[in-house]
């Protein structure tokens, strides 16, 4: 709160921390996932990135694997996140050129991260339609970025792969008002 003094009278500025937050449920695919916010979309300057929670399911198979980190596209991020990365192949010339949010994921199907202060500008307003996508590196060789798996069934017994079944982003932004 800030308490400003004008011909003797004092006016109280305001700034309110107000929550942001995405939830990302894949259904069978973690490309162009839709999501919608309630009314016209938020009016900010900048958002900050504060935590993030994900969680896979598995068949709980001992041979499951599950991805390193995931690479999340927002589309009201744009290209400001940038990120420089080694070569596909040992000694090649063939950097993968990446636009993504990384999101380094625990050793276990749920990952929680808090405690985040990573600002973005988004230009006045985040529309009310926000498309994402989910990506992470395969285990081929050389290693390829493909879209996250995701599914709506249950993994069979002998399934080694890890689905993902949600992404929740927890974001703040400043609100001003006079009172």
């Amino acid at each position: 709160m800030l308490k400003v003094l004008f011909k003797n009278y004092y006016i109280l500025v305001i700034y309110i921390m107000v929550l942001f937050s995405i939830h990302l449920r894949p259904h069978n695919t973690t490309k162009n996932i839709q999501t919608q916010l309630i009314g016209t979309g938020i009016h900010a300057q900048e958002i900050r990135l504060k935590g993030y929670f994900v969680h896979f399911k598995n068949s709980g198979n001992v041979d499951a694997t599950l991805p390193l980190q995931i690479y999340l596209d927002l589309n009201f991020l744009g290209n400001q996140v940038h990120n420089a990365s080694s070569p596909l192949t040992e000694g090649g010339n063939d950097f993968p050129h990446i636009n993504s949010l990384i999101l380094p994921l625990s050793n276990d199907l749920y990952t929680q991260v808090t405690g985040l202060d990573i600002a973005f500008s988004v230009d006045g307003k985040i529309d009310r339609d926000i498309v994402a996508s989910v990506k992470n590196y395969d285990n081929s060789t050389p290693t390829k970025l493909i879209d996250t798996l995701a599914t709506t069934s249950t993994p069979g017994a002998g399934d080694t792969n890890s689905y993902l079944t949600s992404v929740v982003l927890l974001f703040e932004y400043d609100k001003v008002g006079n009172f």
